[in-house]
């Protein structure tokens, strides 16, 4: 809100030319008229002087018409203060809003792999390791990824475990012999963890742990895994939070090995798999095998893939089932002896039971149409032997068709 501008009077001047009586005579009427709740005015006849004085009069107007726009300034400042306190007063009550609100503890999402095991009361809140992967910086990250992979490698030598056997059971503290993988001759015996506990550091497991954190611990000082400025993240309780994770994922897969069901799908699903993968296998060389022999009934070579795609469908490659394909163990030895029986592995191939697979035709295909389908796969076989690749040569695996006689396994 702006003032009204004053005009360029000059009021001493102008009270320095009046007598000493007419300068009381205008200071007393306007204490008067200031005091006073009506309009503000001085008249002529409460200045004595004001008929000998006409420019003290002029005087008295200007002041009453400045009087006047000041009132009403100083009126709609009022109004705007009010205006600026609500104001105020709405946003003061918002951030204390705000601040109860951030002052809240944020729900946290937990880790399946931690509930399943328990929440840890011994490691700190503010940890390195409690940070959300998506919030640690590119060192950080780099950090956080070399100590999980050692902490994780350091646990499956403790324990025995080696995760790249298929089909390999978890390691448990239990009299049966088949999770209790044995240690080589001259070597400390595996650590095996008790996964019945109720919280994961208890009983043996707390040596297993402790003893996880120590070597990975000593590895960092022989090899610098973490840079200087990280130095926390090899503590104990940082090291212990990151080995939690790992022990949760371990204690998962040992709980899906003992669930009939959950084994039973994982099973399913990776038959389903490989079969996948061995019906793209066949359907691949099935199509090359069609090209070579179109080449060789003088099939113009452009024409030579439009002859393959017509000639070969997917659906009639049949399934190319091996060892590790068979739901049921028990038929194991029962599927490899009549594999052996069929006259069509060698006596070395009789040896190893992943040499070779058995190719089962179509449930809805004539025997006749079948062998028509398999010579393509044959054809292709022998140009793989006759005519190696540049990268060598290689063996070649050994397809039995057992005829309809086989059982058909269906999932």
């Amino acid at each position: 809100m702006a003032l009204p501008q004053q005009d360029s009077i000059n009021i001493d001047q102008i009270i320095g030319k009046l007598s000493k009586a007419n300068c009381l005579a205008l200071v007393k009427a306007i204490l008067t008229r200031g005091s006073a709740n009506e309009q503000w005015s001085i008249s002529s006849n409460e200045l004595s002087c004001a008929d000998d004085c006409s420019e003290l009069w002029g005087l008295v107007d200007k002041l009453q018409a400045e009087v006047e726009d000041l009132k009403s300034s100083l009126t709609e400042l009022k109004e705007d203060q009010n205006d600026l306190r609500n104001q105020l007063v709405t946003a003061s009550e918002r951030l204390d809003t705000m601040e109860v609100t951030k002052s809240a503890p944020a729900p946290t999402k937990t880790s399946c792999c931690k509930c399943c095991q328990g929440s840890d009361p011994d490691l700190p809140s503010l940890l390195p390791t409690k940070k959300a992967k998506g919030q640690l910086m590119k060192e950080e990250a780099a950090v956080h990824d070399c100590l999980y992979k050692h902490l994780r490698a350091t646990l499956l030598c403790l324990i025995g475990y080696d995760a790249h056997v298929t089909g390999a059971p978890m390691p448990r503290k239990n009299k049966d012999a088949r999770y209790s993988p044995e240690a080589s001759t001259g070597s400390a015996p595996f650590l095996l963890p008790d996964w019945g506990t109720s919280l994961w550091t208890e009983g043996e497991n707390f040596t297993i742990v402790n003893q996880t954190v120590h070597l990975v611990q000593e590895l960092n000082m022989h090899e610098d895994l973490v840079p200087a400025p990280y130095e926390e993240w090899v503590s104990h309780a940082a090291l212990k939070d990151l080995l939690h994770t790992i022990w949760g994922k371990f204690k998962q897969q040992f709980d899906a090995e003992h669930n009939p069901s959950q084994k039973a799908l994982r099973d399913k699903w990776a038959l389903e798999g490989h079969l996948s993968e061995h019906c793209k296998t066949q359907y691949s060389w099935a199509s090359m095998g069609a090209c070579l022999q179109a080449l060789q009934q003088g099939v113009p070579e452009d024409n030579v893939e439009q002859f393959a795609f017509k000639i070969v469908d997917e659906s009639w490659v049949g399934e190319e089932w091996g060892w590790d394909d068979q739901l049921d163990d028990s038929l194991h030895d029962a599927w490899w002896q009549t594999m052996c029986n069929s006259g069509q592995l060698s006596s070395v191939q009789k040896h190893d039971h992943k040499c070779a697979f058995e190719l089962r035709a179509p449930t809805f295909m004539s025997n006749n149409f079948w062998k028509i389908c398999k010579t393509f796969i044959l054809i292709k076989k022998e140009a793989d032997i006759t005519n190696p690749t540049c990268r060598g040569k290689h063996v070649i695996t050994a397809h039995v068709d057992l005829g309809p006689a086989m059982p058909q396994l269906h999932i």
